[in-house]
């Protein structure tokens, strides 16, 4: 996918619950079009792109409410860069 637009969204810090090690995820919404058609993933675990209404994001994958937030988050700055 080529990045149209990218706006941070921010970050969260994870935790291990074994041994209290950390890494930091940041969270971006992007304005994204294909370069083409799908082919393949190089490493298999991937089988097609497909486009979403961010709306309807449930239907594919579920992150509770911090996912909730995120997705919110970034269906308001969408708003925000179409006006």
């Amino acid at each position: 996918m080529e990045v149209l637009l990218a706006k941070p969204i921010g970050y969260q810090k994870m935790i291990s619950v074994d041994d209290n090690s950390f890494v930091y995820q940041l969270r971006y919404a992007c304005i994204v079009k294909p370069y083409g058609p799908f082919v393949s993933d190089p490493g298999g675990s991937i089988a097609e792109i497909k486009l979403i209404d961010p709306n309807e994001y449930k239907k594919y994958f579920d992150w509770g409410k911090i996912g909730e937030r995120i997705i919110q988050r970034a269906i308001e700055l969408k708003k925000i860069d179409t006006k």
